[in-house]
């Protein structure tokens, strides 16, 4: 590992640090690629923009969520060893609110994010999710809503109990294990779980759920995962041209043709999982790469990693 300390060239508590390094055992954390909501009392609108998005039962009908996450940031021919999926409740009803369990369901079929924003969403345009449709205007739900063994796996891959405001995080399972190899096996099956409550014959089951706009909060896959030892690149990845203007760091490193990349961080050195910041895909020929990162904390430290 070569390590570059920032505190020296910006701020006495500002850490740089870079990893070339070959593929092996690790832990990551992913944000959704896409997330949106559908809702039966208002069913040809998308929520695909919106800061969070309902799932559960209102008074008004059924309410489901829909979230999926780019496996190709994992190194080629990565085995996942573990996963957990975790969710923040941004808001229950103040009236009784009975708890329920949540399960995630793998998804059969593709389905458009949308833009739509607000608490009840815009009506869906072209390519965009609603209750009715998968992709506005003609790929439906079968039904409307998705149907189980048809547009969702009828069972669930992990499950978990769900009352009050907070965060709640569904622990592994060996389902939802195999729904990520399966993923990072074949991309192109990667459609992402869909989130019912177990309890959608009860009112008021409905919790109001972070999506990836929430700039706090978002949803958060965390994977532990294996990969066979690869050789390194003949000529590591080195950082240069860094620079922190205002509350950004800036900083490039060279890459080499037909290699894919990953830019990750953490806190601190030590056995905290490194979040992924960036993914750089295989180039044509070699290039240099710049990454700027907004930094709020006290220290940071980066890694660029390639299998």
């Amino acid at each position: 590992m070569n390590n570059f300390n920032a505190a020296v060239l910006f701020l006495t508590s500002l850490s740089l640090a870079l990893t070339p390094s070959a593929a092996r055992a690790d832990s990551t954390n992913l944000f959704p690629i896409a997330d949106t909501g559908l809702l039966e009392s208002i069913p040809t609108n998308n929520l695909g923009g919106a800061a969070n998005i309902v799932a559960g039962k209102t008074p008004k009908g059924r309410a489901r969520g829909l979230f999926r996450f780019d496996l190709t940031q994992l190194p080629p021919g990565a085995t996942v060893i573990s996963a957990t999926f975790t969710i923040q409740v941004v808001l229950r009803h103040s009236l009784p609110a009975p708890a329920s369990n949540f399960t995630l369901h793998r998804v059969l079929k593709d389905w458009g994010e949308g833009v739509g924003q607000g608490n009840v969403g815009q009506v869906a345009g072209a390519g965009e999710s609603s209750w009715e449709q998968r992709s506005f205007p003609g790929s439906p739900w079968t039904p409307a809503g998705g149907g189980a063994g048809i547009d969702y796996v009828a069972a669930g891959s992990a499950t978990q109990f769900i009352d009050d405001v907070g965060s709640y995080t569904f622990d592994s399972t060996s389902t939802l294990v195999a729904d990520l190899q399966a993923w990072v096996n074949n991309p192109a099956a990667n459609f992402g779980w869909m989130l019912i409550t177990d309890s959608e014959d009860t009112d008021f089951t409905s919790r109001r759920f972070a999506t990836r706009e929430d700039p706090t909060t978002p949803p958060v896959l965390s994977i532990q995962y294996t990969a066979g030892s690869q050789p390194p690149p003949p000529t590591p990845p080195v950082i240069a041209n860094l620079a922190l203007v205002a509350n950004q760091i800036r900083f490039s490193f060279n890459i080499e043709s037909n290699r894919t990349y990953a830019v990750e961080f953490r806190p601190a050195l030590d056995n905290s999982i490194w979040t992924s910041l960036t993914n750089i895909p295989a180039q044509p020929a070699a290039a240099t790469i710049s990454v700027t990162d907004t930094v709020s904390g006290t220290n940071r430290f980066y890694r660029v990693r390639t299998p």
